[in-house]
């Protein structure tokens, strides 16, 4: 069992270390306000997007695939996610649960492979098309 002296001591270097963190940040941006120069011209006013000058007004329609892809290679990276745990205890699920694991899985990697050819076969992973 822990006594409180000690809990007490491994909290406190706990706030220590985390005011010290909130004391490094205020004192740093007041530095940066004493000593930072301002020297303000028309190129560092400009609007600056990537590198690029901007050519239009923001309110431009946004391309829905951008975020269609998105979405869609964020789903299949978190269903990938789900095979490292699985074939690493590969041997040991054979063994203790038997057949059932090994059927759920392969099940799941059907359905997965269905979701990818439907969004293949929609023409979700195509740029090309209007």
């Amino acid at each position: 069992m822990v006594d409180d002296f000690q809990a007490t001591t491994q909290f406190s270097t706990v706030l220590l270390f985390f005011f010290g963190a909130i004391g490094f940040g205020v004192i740093s941006l007041f530095m940066n306000q004493l000593t930072g120069g301002r020297f303000p011209s028309p190129s560092k006013l400009s609007t600056y997007e990537c590198g690029n000058d901007p050519h239009s007004d923001a309110d431009i329609p946004f391309n829905f695939r951008f975020a269609v892809i998105a979405v869609i290679f964020l789903l299949f990276e978190i269903e990938l996610v789900f095979f490292l745990p699985w074939a690493v205890s590969f041997r040991n699920l054979l063994f203790t649960t038997g057949w059932p694991a090994f059927f759920e899985m392969i099940t799941f990697f059907f359905i997965l492979i269905l979701a990818f050819v439907y969004v293949w076969k929609k023409g979700g992973l195509e740029w090309d098309r209007n």
